[in-house]
């Protein structure tokens, strides 16, 4: 399990170590699920018992939450039949005179009314100093609350780390280099939380689409979740009614959606409870006028879609593309969404527009859309240009055997003699640089000579001399040597 290191918390962590010393009576930490209210709490801890200071960690549970007392065990509780706060404050705190103990109550919002009385007994008593973290937005009962606000506790109401703090802590995490694309994507499928960017890297790793190629980690697919995270997802799309849920597959298949098209295709009222749970966001992308909708968190997109049916899919894919029409005034973004609705639901039939959004799904930073779209411009048009982007795109997601693939089937049916020389030439350097196959690379030059002639000669000349050239210089004779000058699958220029 990897373990995140406290970054970005020092100002923080300096207020509460001064909110727990001398004769205060504590602080309260306030802040969104996984933002690190925790962690930071028992960073404090552990500075303060090196003072060296008594210190107890108490949990809340939702279990206990309706337990009189239901935050204490048994060794703070006793062996008595009756129980009473004063008692329960003795037993926690110790009735010797000495250092003040400091006591962390994490998930206090869970307190029963009983715990919560025994800690308002041992600040109104002097008994101890308290550390409280609270979740934002959970309901508390009025005696936690009254405790929060009556007993002269400093409140510290927890922020986002920013998008640095959270690049360094994900560099510091792999231990590594991390690409700029991959740092955002996990930054922005994290939304803020701490314990959801550690799960998305341990994921990630697990289903090798966050790997380290020459010191440098890199996605090469969007984040994987880890099976406990997932069923945290799962968690917040289940009670949904049909509605609300094919609401929620609609964006999860468009974000981001002009609202006016969504208010096309759904209930207004529906968004508006969807918003008022938290699941949508409505925002203005640049500076358009207009509102856009998607879904607050990319990770429930992706639940959705998962678990979509390819029935449901085609059937809303095609009610977007619908309702997209036949716009003339739609952006290169707007375009690609269109695209990706008329493939899912069977009428991906315009190949230069398919082409066009492949390259802007580059521009996006998705070369596996990317990848998808230049195929199908191929697959329905047969144009060569398709196929040697799709090829590279392939590339770039990490996917070389597929790239190979394409580049084989389209020598194989591409009439045109300068399409044809580019893949052969292309398919060449694959199987020299990819597969360390030197006698297939020099087999494919050699059909392109017999079939293209003269035209082909320049190119499979200077392609030749660049393999001899690293054949030269290889440490290696039976095999050949990737030099820094030459491109490989990961490395091409954008065709």
């Amino acid at each position: 399990m990897i373990e995140l290191p406290l970054v970005g918390r020092e100002h923080e962590r300096l207020q509460l170590l001064d909110n727990v010393n001398g004769s205060n009576p504590g602080a309260v930490i306030i802040g969104p699920a996984g933002i690190g209210k925790s962690r930071l709490a028992r960073d404090v801890m552990k500075t303060v018992a090196c003072d060296p200071r008594p210190t107890r960690r108490i949990m809340g549970t939702p279990a206990g939450a309706s337990i009189p007392f239901g935050a204490f065990t048994g060794r703070e509780l006793g062996s008595g039949s009756t129980l009473d706060a004063a008692a329960v404050a003795t037993a926690l705190t110790g009735s010797k005179r000495g250092a003040v103990p400091v006591i962390l109550i994490d998930d206090a919002h869970y307190l029963d009314d009983a715990s919560a009385h025994v800690v308002h007994q041992m600040l109104v008593n002097q008994l101890t100093t308290v550390m409280l973290t609270v979740r934002s937005g959970e309901p508390i009962s009025p005696t936690v609350a009254s405790l929060i606000s009556d007993r002269g506790l400093t409140v510290h109401e927890l922020q986002p780390l920013t998008t640095a703090d959270t690049t360094d802590l994900i560099g510091i995490a792999l231990g590594g280099v991390v690409e700029a694309r991959t740092s955002r994507l996990l930054i922005e499928w994290a939304g803020g939380s701490v314990h959801v960017l550690r799960e998305l890297i341990e994921g990630s790793i697990t289903a090798g689409v966050l790997k380290s190629s020459a010191g440098v980690w890199r996605l090469l697919h969007t984040p994987t979740p880890t099976p406990l995270l997932r069923e945290l997802i799962d968690g917040r799309l289940r009670g949904l009614d049909p509605d609300q849920r094919e609401a929620i597959e609609l964006l999860a298949l468009s974000a981001p959606l002009a609202f006016d098209w969504f208010c096309d295709l759904a209930d207004p009222g529906v968004l508006e409870e969807l918003e008022r749970r938290g699941l949508v966001a409505i925002l203005r992308l640049d500076a358009s006028p207009d509102l856009s909708i998607r879904l607050a968190n990319p990770l429930d997109a992706e639940a959705a879609r998962e678990a979509m049916p390819i029935t449901t899919r085609r059937r809303l894919s095609a009610r977007l593309a619908a309702v997209a029409g036949p716009r003339d005034d739609l952006t290169d973004t707007e375009t690609m969404h269109v695209m990706i609705w008329r493939l899912d639901s069977g009428h991906g039939d315009d190949p230069e527009r398919l082409h066009t959004s492949a390259y802007a799904a580059i521009d996006t930073g998705d070369p596996a859309l990317a990848a998808r779209l230049a195929a199908a411009a191929f697959d329905i048009g047969g144009d060569s240009k398709a196929a040697l982007f799709a090829s590279w795109c392939l590339a770039e997601a990490g996917n070389s055997v597929a790239s190979t693939a394409l580049l084989e089937r389209a020598l194989a049916i591409c009439s045109d003699p300068r399409g044809r020389i580019a893949i052969g030439l292309r398919l060449a350097e694959d199987r020299w640089w990819s597969d360390h196959d030197e006698e297939a690379a020099q087999r494919i030059l050699d059909d392109l000579l017999t079939h293209e002639g003269e035209a082909a000669h320049p190119f499979v000349t200077a392609q030749r001399s660049v393999f001899a050239s690293s054949m030269a210089t290889s440490p290696e004779p039976d095999r050949p040597h990737r030099s820094s000058s030459t491109p490989t699958n990961g490395s091409r220029r954008v065709p």
